[in-house]
Parts: structure tokens; sequence; C-alpha cells
């Protein structure tokens, strides 16, 4: 997949301005049928876009954008993830043109009871719809998931303020399931392990009584909000959707299937927010 430098964003938008009535620069050099899908859905109707601009990482992404702060008529926005942003209470750079999705990362946006029980429905059609949301059951299901990896995404929300030198998020979230009663599970035992091993690897580059203090903190503000804005949607929510609906719904796609199955169901209401501002440009 094409990406861009910083310097040569502006440029770009420019060149592409007969295909494209609207300028969209993102992260991300992969997920091209999920933003494809997403941003499409939420412009307002009529508006001609064929390609979003790949700019291959957050900081490219917000050079970018500090770059191009002129209100000289183009219709543009530059998007980056929330990562670990709303974890640590951070705000976004104050730049015109710069927007940061209410999520992880962009997968984040696909995790949407009603989206993952029509995903159900269509895949156990030989049950009744009620039947079906029952066997989902998504609140409880997410509410444990949550749970369960917040622990986990506090140490890594920890590292990333510069104590980082391990896999965090990356790290492969099927090292933490356990198969139980025909059902993928997360095991807390082996979560606590990994998180221990975590901090102890911060302790190479920071003391304890500091890792604790932004530990603390960081804990404090995961409290307050949705498991979705610092929990990986791709690298762990997604997946353990995946097993979900296998083991409760019959469903039998891969992972990037359901990820485009979900963002062709993606309609305004499951993020107003962005569509508000894209309607704005």
């Amino acid at each position: 997949m094409i990406s861009y430098s910083p310097n040569a964003a502006k440029a770009i938008g420019y060149l592409k301005r007969k295909f494209n009535q609207v300028e969209i620069f993102v992260e991300d050099t992969s997920c091209r049928i999920i933003w494809d899908s997403i941003i499409k859905r939420l412009l307002p109707k009529g508006t001609k876009i064929r390609s979003i601009n790949r700019l291959g990482g957050r900081q490219n992404v917000i050079a970018a954008c500090r770059l191009d702060q002129k209100n000289d008529g183009r219709r543009k926005i530059y998007i980056i993830d929330g990562d670990f942003d709303y974890a640590n209470g951070l705000q976004k750079d104050r730049l015109k043109y710069l927007y940061r999705i209410r999520g992880y990362c962009i997968e984040n946006l696909l995790v949407n009871k009603q989206l993952i029980e029509q995903i159900a429905e269509i895949s156990d059609p030989n049950n009744i719809s009620d039947e079906v949301r029952k066997n989902v059951n998504f609140n409880e299901w997410e509410r444990s998931v949550h749970e369960k990896l917040a622990p986990l995404y506090i140490s890594y929300a920890t590292a990333s303020q510069h104590y980082m030198r391990i896999k965090t998020v990356s790290y492969p979230i099927d090292k933490f399931i356990i198969s139980k009663n025909g059902k993928v599970e997360l095991c807390s035992k082996k979560i606590f392990s990994r998180v221990r091993y975590v901090y102890r690897d911060m302790m190479h580059t920071a003391s304890i009584s500091e890792i604790t203090t932004v530990r603390r903190t960081i804990a404090k503000n995961v409290a307050r909000i949705n498991g979705r804005l610092y929990i990986s949607g791709k690298d762990a929510i997604l997946p353990m959707i995946l097993f979900h609906l296998r083991a409760t719904a019959n469903f039998k796609g891969s992972s990037d299937q359901l990820k485009a199955h979900l963002a062709s169901l993606f309609t305004e209401e499951c993020e107003p927010f962005l569509a508000r501002r894209l309607a704005k440009l």
C-alpha cells in the first residue's frame, strides 16, 4: 500500500482533486477496506471520494497537518488514532483540521453491539433473532473482556510513557486464551503473568515509585472511560469477538472477513462524532 511523506501530503491532495471532493489523511497503510467503508458511509450523501491518503503513522499525520494550517479553500481532515491518549489523559495537538477518533484505533469503531448482533443473526439463520442475541449476550461478554484486559492495558499505557522496551499491544492475544466448555476465554492468570513481566521490564529504565505513580494515574483515568477507548480493537477486542461469534453464532469467516463485514454494515449512528466532523468539511 502506498504511503506519502508529510511534506508531500498537501501536493497529493491537490493532485487528487479531480477524484476527491474532500481530502482525508489517515495513519494506516493497511485497513484499506475498513477506512474506505467507514468514510464513505459517514460522508454526506453525494460527496465524491475515490481514495484516502495514507501517511504511514501518527507522527506523519500530525506533521503533515501542521504544515497545512492555512485556510486555502480545500475540504480536508487529518485523522489520528486515539492510541493511549485517553488512558494517559492527553489532549490532542491543537491544530486545525486534526481529528482524533474516539477509540484506540480505527478497528475500535467496529466494536458495536448492533453490528455484531446483525452478523450473528446472519451467521445463525436457523435460530430466531432474540435467541441469537441472547446467546451472544454482547453487553455481558464485553464487560468481562474489558475487565480482564484492563490490568494488561494499564501496564501497556504505563510502558508507553518512555519505558517501552518490549512488545506491548502487538503481543499476540492468543497467548492469553484458554478453551472452556467449547468457548475461548481470556485467562486471568496468563494476563497477570504478562502484566508482571511488563512492569519488571520497566524497572530497567525507571524506579518503582515512578512507575507506580504513573500506573495509579492511568488506572484512575481508565476507570472513568469505556474500554474501547484504550484497549486495541485490532489486537485484542476484535480477535476475541471472532472467537465469541464462532462459538455462539456459528460464524465461519476469517478475521479479515469479519472486519470487512462489520465495516460494510457501518452507519452514522455507530460514530456520530466523526460523522458530524465530516459533514462540516
